[in-house]
């Protein structure tokens, strides 16, 4: 395998996550910089103008994580300032974690109705774009979640301060 550098707009930024939009188009989401977007046609990373402003107005510049659903819409978790949702690749974002009882957020799972966030305190499920968020932490001994996946069959890993959890 040879790698070939592709930074050009993202030169010595920490970049926490990265996800592929249907069309070939990335998004990375770094430390201090927001998510910035890559298509395919274009010659570098560009930042996305309208950040991630939460309720207070406040723009959160640190994601952890992002993920695109099949509908294209594109959810970053940020580091302590919960979950954003993009309608229009990026374009605009709104905050959708409001009633979330944790804002760091450490994975997004999809789900056909919905998404589940492992969280520093629980992992949670909303089935209605981020009004309600359903605890589903029985039997998860520690809640400090660092990481969150889903199998093929549909059992959901959560990696912890204290190993790993599944819940199928």
């Amino acid at each position: 395998h040879h790698w070939v550098v592709v930074t050009t707009g993202l030169d010595d930024v920490l970049v926490h996550t990265l996800a592929r939009a249907a069309d070939g188009t990335l998004f990375a989401g770094t430390s201090g910089k927001g998510v910035l977007r890559f298509s395919p046609r274009s010659s570098g990373w560009v930042r996305l103008q309208h950040g991630l402003k939460d309720h207070e107005g406040m723009v959160e510049n640190f994601i952890r994580v992002l993920a695109i659903d099949r509908d294209h819409s594109i959810f970053a978790g940020t580091f302590d300032g919960g979950v954003f949702r993009s309608a229009d690749g990026g374009g605009t974002w709104r905050p959708i974690s409001r009633a979330l009882p944790n804002d760091s957020i450490r994975g997004i799972v999809l789900i056909d109705q919905g998404l589940i966030v492992g969280t520093g305190n629980g992992i949670f499920k909303t089935v209605d774009k981020g009004r309600q968020w359903i605890p589903l932490n029985k039997g998860l001994t520690n809640l400090a979640v660092q990481v969150l996946m889903v199998s093929e069959g549909g059992a959901l890993y959560a990696g912890t301060s204290a190993g790993v959890f599944r819940s199928d």
